[in-house]
């Protein structure tokens, strides 16, 4: 059994315009926003990565003003 392509077109494609429906979209971006993931914990492992990697330049920059030779410090 094969189903007709319209019976399957129509609610696909009409449900887009149902969600998004000025009466809705409210609801619909409040859902949207609920069903996000906590980005939180990841922003944290992302600031910490980068505060690392700054320390890390510090550093070099620092040696490299003490004269140190680049092509040591680069290895």
């Amino acid at each position: 059994m094969y189903p007709l392509e319209d019976h399957l077109t129509e609610p696909v494609d009409n449900w887009p315009a149902q969600i998004f429906h000025p009466d809705r979209i409210q609801q619909s971006l409040a859902a949207l926003e609920a069903a996000q993931p906590d980005a939180a914990p990841l922003l944290d492992a992302a600031y910490a990565t980068r505060a690392d990697c700054d320390a890390k330049l510090a550093r070099y920059r620092a040696v490299l003003e003490a004269g140190a030779d680049p092509a040591l410090i680069a290895t």
